[in-house]
């Protein structure tokens, strides 16, 4: 059986496989909605609320920082 952490790591690794072909999967800085977006342009429109927001404002889903060790 994997562990959390190998499961985790394997989500990490799949999400910078998106950011390099130009998608990246967040969340909403407003009302938490999952978006994918492309990573190309400057602001991310959520579906859900229709907050127009800045890139910094939508957190990744996956992140490299997120394992603690």
């Amino acid at each position: 059986m994997k562990t959390l952490k190998k499961i985790t790591l394997n989500q990490i690794r799949l999400q910078k496989e998106m950011q390099k072909s130009g998608l990246n999967l967040v969340t909403c800085g407003n009302c938490g909605c999952t978006i994918i977006h492309e990573t190309k342009n400057k602001h991310i429109d959520c579906p859900d609320c229709l907050s127009k927001l800045e890139c910094c404002d939508c957190p990744d889903i996956y992140f490299e920082g997120m394992i603690k060790h």
